[in-house]
C-alpha cells in the first residue's frame, strides 16, 4: 500500500493522519514498543481502520494485492495514465453488419451488406470466446428472420472460421438454399437436435443437409429501459 501511494507520508494524509505521523513507519520497519520491547504490528484495529478510510471491504488487508498499481505522484504522471487508459478504451474493431432478406427472385433468404458496427476490442480479448477480428462478421435480425431464439432488432457477432459443428449453440446455416438462424444441440441419443425456436425442433442423425457459415458468438438485444 506504501508503494501505491508512492510514500508513507501520502498514505499518512490519505488516510486522514498527520503527514509526519509515525505509526506507519514503525509498522514497517518492526519498530520495538518502548513498554513491551516487541516489534509492532499491524493489528485487526489498524487494518480495520485502515479499510474504512479508504473505502476497503473488511479483511482486504488481510490479503496479499499484487495487481495493484502505485498511484501517481503529479499531475503529469496522473494525466499520462488517464490519456493512456483512454485510448485504450477507445479501440474499437469495425465489424461488417448484414442482413438476412428474401430475394424477390426466388424467395431464398440471403446475407446483404447493410454497414458496420463497431465493436469494443476488449469485448473481444476478454469474452468467454475470443475471436480475431478479420474472422468476425455481424448480423441484424429483421422480423422475417427472428424467433425466440434470436429477438426482432438483435444483432450477432459470428466467428465466420467455424464451418462444422464445434460445441452446442447458435449457428449461422444454409438450409434449402436459404441463411438461416439455427441453435444445435448435440443429443444424448446419437445426432442432433436442430432449433428454428424454442418450441420447434428437428432430431436428425447428421448436419450434411446444413451448410454451417459461422458460430454465435455475442448478441445485443434490444431491452427497454
Amino acid at each position: 500500500m506504501i508503494e501505491q501511494y508512492g510514500s508513507i507520508a501520502r498514505l499518512n494524509l490519505a488516510l486522514g493522519r498527520p503527514k509526519k505521523d509515525a505509526t506507519l513507519s514503525q509498522v514497517k520497519n518492526f519498530a520495538k514498543h518502548h513498554k513491551t520491547n516487541k516489534p509492532r504490528e499491524m493489528g485487526v484495529a489498524l487494518a480495520r481502520s485502515i479499510e474504512e478510510k479508504l473505502n476497503y471491504p473488511p479483511g482486504w488487508m488481510d490479503k496479499e494485492h499484487p495487481e495493484i498499481q502505485p498511484i501517481p505522484e503529479n499531475q503529469e504522471d496522473i494525466k499520462s495514465i488517464t490519456e493512456e487508459k483512454k485510448a485504450t478504451s477507445l479501440k474499437l474493431t469495425v465489424i461488417p453488419l448484414f442482413e438476412i432478406r428474401r430475394r424477390s427472385t426466388d424467395g431464398r433468404f440471403v446475407p446483404f451488406k447493410i454497414g458496420n458496427v463497431q465493436m469494443p476490442d476488449i469485448f473481444i480479448e476478454k469474452s468467454a470466446y475470443p475471436i480475431r477480428a478479420e474472422k468476425a462478421e455481424s448480423f441484424y435480425v429483421d422480423e422475417l428472420t427472428s424467433s425466440d431464439l434470436v429477438p426482432y432488432g438483435s444483432i450477432v457477432i459470428l466467428d465466420k472460421s467455424v464451418r462444422s459443428y464445434t460445441k452446442d449453440g447458435l449457428y449461422l446455416v444454409e438450409l434449402n438454399g436459404s441463411v438461416v438462424f439455427r441453435k444445435i444441440i448435440s443429443s444424448a441419443k446419437g445426432g442432433f437436435i436442430v432449433q428454428s425456436s424454442s418450441t420447434n425442433s428437428e432430431h436428425i442423425q447428421n448436419l450434411e443437409a446444413l451448410k454451417i457459415l459461422g458460430f454465435g458468438v455475442f448478441i445485443w438485444v434490444q431491452q427497454a429501459l
